[in-house]
C-alpha cells in the first residue's frame, strides 16, 4: 500500500514533479520552480522525480 502526499514549496511554481520512493513505496507530488530531487516524507531519502510537467501559466 502506498501513501500519497501533495507538497508545495514557497516560490513560484513552474513544474509539478511526481515522486515514488523505492524504499517504502510512498508516492507524492510537489510543485516547485524547477525539476528537482525531493525528500520522501516518510523515510527522508532523497528521490529524483520519475515524471515532471510544466505548469507555468496553469491556474
Amino acid at each position: 500500500m502506498s501513501n500519497a502526499v501533495v507538497a508545495r514549496g514557497t516560490e513560484e511554481f513552474t513544474f509539478r514533479n511526481y515522486y515514488r520512493c523505492p524504499f517504502d513505496g510512498t508516492s507524492w507530488v510537489a510543485e516547485w520552480s524547477c525539476r528537482c530531487n525531493d525528500r520522501c516524507p516518510l523515510c527522508r531519502a532523497e528521490i529524483e522525480p520519475h515524471d515532471s510537467e510544466d505548469i507555468d501559466g496553469e491556474e
